[in-house]
């Protein structure tokens, strides 16, 4: 347990990044309304940026429908998941996406997204999450972004904030989560939560709240997520993007506040104390559970 700790530390101290200078390429505040999912309008670039981008609906009904695109509706001022399954955008060109279908734009590969973050839950804890995607398919409306065929297969990452307050990255090629944070004691799950997500070269940083995240993945326990080069399926798309655990019984995620801009470090954050071990009371300690490894808390009682 102490050798986990540690290297973490350790971890931390050796993959600081080096600052390159960030530009702001559009940012939107979602005040717009009667905005629907295949006519969610032009980023407002109310926090900075010059490039207006359009919002392509992802998911197809059902998983099956793409003629019927699930995407998001605005509403309240955010960018809100109307139905009960899976939803979000993608970052378009397209003045028209749905009927042109034209595949979404390409954003490169090294980039920085921040977006506030609401992820309900309800009475009976059910999960659901959202987050940023990025280095992905660049998809037509309701053509989805996770795996895929061989010739036009999915690729890249989704950053995912579960209602929980556990983080998770999921390779979209193989829909498998690669790395995921400790869930936390305390987490509020009924207000907005900031998300900051950079990524450049291989490696990816994730900050909540202002505190960068630790992550247990199959290379050990690190502030830093290793995100190679996925393949066929990298083509830069970026979006936003829903989810649930509890398929047809939950939704209503929401965004706001987006922010996409070129790579920035995220190391001259201050690292979020690690929630995996915490003191119950004076002689019992927890070891909280992990998405990625499978593992169960573990309760240890000193006497």
């Amino acid at each position: 347990m102490n050798k986990t700790i540690v290297a973490c530390l350790l971890i931390a101290v050796v993959t600081a990044f080096t600052a390159r200078s960030a530009q702001l390429p559009f940012s939107d505040s979602f005040t717009r309304t009667g905005a629907t999912p295949c006519s969610l309008g032009t980023s407002d670039n109310s926090l900075g940026g010059t490039t207006h981008y359009s919002y392509s609906p992802i998911f197809p009904a059902g998983g099956t429908d793409a003629g019927n695109p699930v995407g998001a509706i605005i509403t309240g001022g955010t960018l809100r998941n109307a139905g009960l399954d899976f939803g979000g955008v993608q970052f378009s060109l397209s003045s028209d996406p749905c009927l042109t279908r034209e595949r979404g734009a390409d954003l490169g590969q090294d980039l920085t997204v921040r977006v506030r973050l609401r992820v309900p839950t309800d009475t009976q804890n059910r999960i659901t999450y959202a987050g940023p995607y990025f280095r992905s398919r660049r998809s037509p409306s309701g053509d989805g972004i996770i795996g895929g065929n061989g010739l036009d297969p999915s690729g890249g990452y989704w950053v995912q904030l579960l209602s929980s307050g556990e983080i998770r990255v999921l390779r979209l090629d193989v829909n498998v989560v690669i790395a995921s944070t400790a869930r936390p004691v305390n987490f509020d799950s009924t207000v907005f939560h900031r998300l900051e997500v950079s990524v450049g070269a291989d490696s990816l940083q994730v900050a909540l709240d202002g505190g960068l995240q630790r992550f247990t993945q199959p290379e050990g326990c690190a502030l830093v997520v290793s995100v190679p080069n996925t393949g066929l399926g990298n083509q830069g798309a970026a979006g936003i993007a829903f989810g649930t655990e509890s398929r047809g019984l939950i939704g209503g995620q929401e965004a706001d506040d987006l922010e996409v801009l070129g790579y920035a470090s995220l190391a001259s954050l201050p690292a979020t104390p690690n929630p995996a071990l915490w003191i119950q009371s004076t002689n019992t300690f927890v070891l909280r559970g992990n998405s990625t490894t499978g593992a169960a808390n573990l309760i240890v009682v000193i006497s």
